[in-house]
């Protein structure tokens, strides 16, 4: 089971990988930060085993992190496609962890280390940044998704294993 949590930092993305981890017991979490090597290389999995691997970034986050450190995303229209259907292939459910502008600088503030993304969220940036993953989670996609409301709750995690198996078992890809 692969479930990939999407969202501007501040969200609770990192909360809910580890109540999810904790949840499944056993699962792997992989953060994504920028792409070293060549960009479907990044976002597809070396190796798929049936044990449940939650992403905290992937795919979505270059597309709007990587124009605002680098001017551009490495990430095109074919790449993202292909990225896409590959999700779909594996079973994969993506999460947008979403929530509003006032409730994620107060988590921001919160932290005890800040980093320069969270310096950039606490400007006029974070309402931008909500408003283009919005934008791409309602592009048309195979990958199954869902929309959350942050911070994660436990009914958020129960629903979201449940869509994550129902994912995973309509998935193209069987392994062994």
């Amino acid at each position: 089971m692969i479930i990939i949590l999407e969202g501007a930092d501040g969200t609770g993305k990192t909360t809910l990988a580890t109540k999810l981890m904790a949840r499944m017991g056993g699962a792997n979490i992989y953060r994504r930060a920028t792409p070293r090597e060549h960009v479907l290389r990044e976002y597809t999995f070396d190796r798929i085993t049936r044990d449940p691997i939650i992403a905290d970034r992937w795919h979505y986050g270059e597309l709007i992190y990587g124009p605002l450190f680098r001017t551009e995303t490495q990430l095109t229209t074919t790449f993202f496609r292909a990225i896409d259907q590959y999700l779909r292939q594996i079973g994969a459910l993506l999460v947008l962890v979403d929530g509003q502008a006032a409730e994620i600088r107060q988590r921001i503030l919160g932290r005890a280390e800040n980093d320069d993304i969270d310096e950039l969220m606490m400007g006029d940036m974070l309402p931008r940044v909500l408003d283009q993953y919005r934008e791409i989670y309602e592009w048309p996609q195979e990958v199954r998704k869902m929309r959350i409301m942050g911070p994660a709750e436990d009914h958020h995690v129960d629903e979201i294993i449940k869509h994550a198996r129902r994912a995973y078992a309509a998935r193209h890809i069987k392994y062994d």
